[in-house]
C-alpha cells in the first residue's frame, strides 16, 4: 500500500462464512479494511444460477454507484481474463474464478484501487 494513502474499504457481499473469513484475512494482510457500508470496492460472491447472479450484481451496482464491483464465481473457468469479455458482459470491473487464488484477487484489486499500488 502507498505510504500515507487512505485504507481501502472493501465490502464482501453474499460470501459463505468460510470464504468470507479467508478473504478478510487476505485483505487485512494487504492493508485493507472489510466494511459493511460505504466501500471503495465490492466483492460479490455469485450463486450458481446466472439469473440470480445478474440480479445480485444489479442490486449491488445500484446500492454502490460508481464503486468497482468484482464478481467471484465457480461458474468462471480458470482461463477467464479478469477484466475481459465476461466482466464487460456482466457489467463488473473484474471477474475471478473460484476456487480463488490469493494472487489473482490482490492483482485485480491493485488495478482497481490506486491506494494499493
Amino acid at each position: 500500500m502507498t505510504p500515507g494513502a487512505e485504507v481501502p474499504r472493501i465490502l464482501i457481499a453474499d460470501a459463505d462464512p468460510a470464504l468470507c473469513g479467508l478473504l478478510e484475512e487476505w485483505l487485512a494482510e494487504e492493508g485493507c479494511q472489510v466494511v459493511d457500508h460505504d466501500p471503495d470496492l465490492v466483492l460479490v460472491d455469485l450463486p450458481l444460477s446466472r439469473e440470480a447472479g445478474a440480479s445480485l450484481l444489479g442490486q449491488h451496482a445500484a446500492r454502490h454507484p460508481g464503486k468497482p464491483l468484482v464478481a467471484l464465481s465457480s461458474n468462471f473457468f480458470a482461463g477467464v481474463t479478469a477484466n475481459g469479455a465476461v466482466a464487460r458482459a456482466l457489467g463488473v470491473h473484474a471477474v475471478l474464478p473460484k476456487p480463488l487464488a490469493r494472487e489473482a484477487l490482490i492483482g485485480a484489486l491493485r488495478k482497481l484501487l490506486p491506494q494499493l499500488e
